[in-house]
């Protein structure tokens, strides 16, 4: 079955994961993927401009050479993610340069430890 933009919608509407989806080249342009669980799925050269990823899993994602410019990707879990030639805006940026790397770059890796904001309190 060969998974299309309408189908996908209906996929995450109901709540069905997309746990290493083959999504290659995807327009998802502007769609809302609020909480959408890509998790290990490839989303290489996808076009995901403008689309809503708050909170979405795409941890170990393949989005190399994807469209991200514009899209919301906070509190989205990047952890593993392949981004070699992703493109991304400058308000991404933020986002992106609070994570770690693999040492070719092109992975994005956990944090060793978790920071710990409220040592005073």
């Amino acid at each position: 079955m060969e998974l299309t933009a309408e189908k996908i919608m209906k996929l995450i509407e109901q709540g069905i994961s997309l746990y290493k989806a083959d999504l290659h080249g995807i327009r998802l342009n502007g769609a809302n993927l609020r909480g959408a669980d890509f998790s290990f799925a490839n989303l290489e050269n996808a076009d995901l401009r403008d689309a809503n990823l708050l909170c979405a899993n795409l941890e170990g994602a393949n989005l190399s050479r994807a469209r991200l410019d514009g899209a919301d990707l906070r509190y989205a879990n990047l952890k593993h993610a392949r981004i070699e030639g992703t493109i991304l805006e400058s308000e991404d940026l933020e986002i992106i340069t609070k994570l770690k790397f693999t040492p070719d770059r092109d992975e994005i890796v956990p944090d060793a430890e978790p920071e710990d904001e409220d040592d005073d309190l």
